[in-house]
């Protein structure tokens, strides 16, 4: 990470976690939800909130806003997560029940497809945002990186394109070393 951080394509970089996990509450059951951690300090992939408030608390989510619209937890209501059964959660969280208090927007999703998932039906069926204390697991498992100069270029030109591929290869023999 600090590699990539100190890189000469890199403004920023930050690391965060994520899991694909099962989800229960009093209105679905197992359903595979993509759970990022969240840290207000971040100031990559920022969520936009769309209705009530970001985590304040250990035990706080936020979830997203399109979530399968006819199962989307309310306010104040309590959500479990637990893994699949190759997996415990212990190895990847400290604690399983959250309050949603939050509903936000990421962008990181641009359209209403949620992707793909490797528990369950295979169907993604929306995404939690937890405090990042939550975490157990070792080590990080993303990093989100805004590439210097980036802002100045339109993401759909080539320009922005040859950028990104540069940056990539870059990336990859620094991961190399």
């Amino acid at each position: 990470i600090e590699a990539i951080k100190a890189n000469s394509y890199t403004e920023i970089a930050e690391a965060g976690y994520s899991s694909e996990l099962f989800a229960d509450s009093s209105v679905f059951e197992k359903k595979t939800v993509k759970v990022y951690s969240y840290d207000p300090e971040k100031t990559i992939n920022i969520p936009e909130l769309r209705e009530g408030r970001m985590p304040e608390k250990p035990d706080e989510c936020v979830v997203d806003y399109n979530f399968s619209s006819s199962a989307t937890p309310k306010l104040n209501e309590k959500i479990t997560l637990e893994a699949d059964s190759d997996s415990e959660i212990s190895d990847i969280l400290g604690r399983t029940e959250y309050t949603v208090v939050g509903y936000v927007r990421s962008p990181m999703y641009v359209s209403g497809d949620r992707g793909t998932a490797s528990i369950g039906d295979g169907v993604m069926n929306g995404y939690v945002l937890i405090p990042e204390e939550n975490f157990t697991m070792e080590v990080y498992t993303d990093l989100y990186v805004k590439l210097s100069g980036s802002e100045e270029l339109d993401p759909f030109e080539d320009e922005y394109a040859q950028m990104v591929e540069s940056a990539i290869e870059n990336f990859e023999l620094t991961a190399e070393e």
